[in-house]
């Protein structure tokens, strides 16, 4: 398939983009300007978005810094068609704020270099990360999704946040890498929760957050998981886990009927150091079957 002009801007190298400034790196402002004009002709010629191997320059800012991007400074942010990121990569800051997706989204084995925001977003279909990587912090806060959420063998090399995010459908987490914290404070799972086969090597925090159902299945955790400040679930089971030198603190859990839960479920769960931290829980009053094993420190 022959190239066109646009298509060689849009997913050419950008290392000649910019230079090095008393220590900083700077971008060539005619060249990002001109790279996402011809990204807007396509949000506003086109039904559906699909970007592949395209590599992204900073975000860009106008005269009076209003950030224009994908639409124009001061123009309603929405993507009515289809959206898929396929084998892009996005060098700098990549900020998705107050956008409304209508139709499905697809993330596929792209690299975020910087971090990543998607803030007060709407998604009213199917939003799906899959083989991508991100090298520093990803946000994705406030927001609200209608249909299901998956993230598939995906690695976050810094940190991660879903606070206060609406989850109406699934979120589904499998085989996916978490090196830094993560948390998921005050975030609502209306439908069901899904953590399959992930690793976390550092903290997890669930303070505040509410469960209709919660699955940990397979799940390998390093460090110290937290369920603080009022979690509420109706359902959480954790199977066939791993906990490493962690910390499962489990305080102020309620079930919706508002009685305090005192027998989480653990199947087949393998505890290495097991400091079960609660003043209404120890180690005799969980429910757990034989496979489950405490290990001594």
């Amino acid at each position: 398939m022959k190239t066109t002009k646009t298509d060689d801007i849009l997913d050419c190298d950008k290392s000649s983009w910019k230079e090095i400034k008393n220590g900083i790196e700077v971008w060539d402002k005619k060249k990002v300007s001109h790279f996402w004009q011809l990204i807007r002709q396509k949000i506003y010629s086109e039904k559906n978005f699909i970007f592949i191997n395209v590599q992204f320059p900073e975000f860009e800012f106008d005269e009076g810094g209003t950030e224009q991007n994908f639409w124009n400074s001061n123009s309603t942010q929405i993507f009515e068609g289809m959206v898929t990121f396929t084998n892009c990569t996005f060098h700098e800051f990549t900020d998705f704020r107050n956008v409304s997706f209508f139709s499905n989204i697809l993330f596929l084995s792209c690299t975020f270099k910087k971090n990543v925001q998607f803030y007060q977003c709407y998604f009213f279909e199917e939003l799906k990360f899959q083989s991508n990587t991100f090298n520093e912090n990803f946000n994705f806060v406030y927001s609200k999704c209608l249909n299901h959420v998956i993230f598939s063998f995906d690695k976050f090399n810094s940190q991660v946040n879903f606070q206060k995010t609406k989850f109406d459908k699934y979120l589904l987490l499998e085989h996916c890498e978490f090196s830094r914290e993560s948390t998921f404070n005050k975030a609502h799972f209306i439908g069901e929760f899904y953590c399959k086969y992930c690793n976390f090597l550092d903290n997890v925090s669930f303070e505040g957050a509410f469960f209709d159902k919660a699955d940990f299945i397979g799940a390998f955790f390093k460090k110290n998981i937290e369920f603080y400040g009022n979690t509420i679930f109706n359902e959480i089971n954790f199977i066939d886990l791993k906990f490493e030198n962690s910390t499962l603190s489990i305080d102020n859990l309620f079930s919706l009927n508002e009685e305090k839960v005192s027998r989480p479920v653990f199947v087949a769960a393998y505890f290495v150091v097991s400091l079960l931290k609660s003043e209404m829980i120890s180690q005799s009053a969980l429910q757990y079957n034989q496979k489950t094993i405490f290990d001594k420190e």
